[in-house]
């Protein structure tokens, strides 16, 4: 099975971070698994960044006081 794309990665955070809608409706929305929105966001939350096992991507434009105090709640950001 093919990774998901960068693209497509950076969208599921951003409307995670933008909207803070449930993981079962962004993965409705981009027609993706539930639990894979669940590990994505997880993983963005310790990590501060959403790769796959190839490749690596994060925008730090996205990254500020809102989404720290919505999203990362373990306070560590790479």
């Amino acid at each position: 099975m093919k990774a998901y794309s960068k693209d497509l990665r950076k969208r599921v955070i951003e409307t995670k971070i933008e909207t803070n809608e449930s993981d079962e409706k962004i993965a409705e929305r981009f027609k993706v698994s539930r639990s894979w929105v669940n590990k994505l966001v997880r993983q963005y939350k310790q990590t501060g960044n959403a790769r796959n096992s190839t490749s690596w991507w994060r925008d730090s434009t996205i990254v500020n006081s809102r989404t720290d105090k919505n999203l990362c709640s373990t306070g560590r950001r790479k």
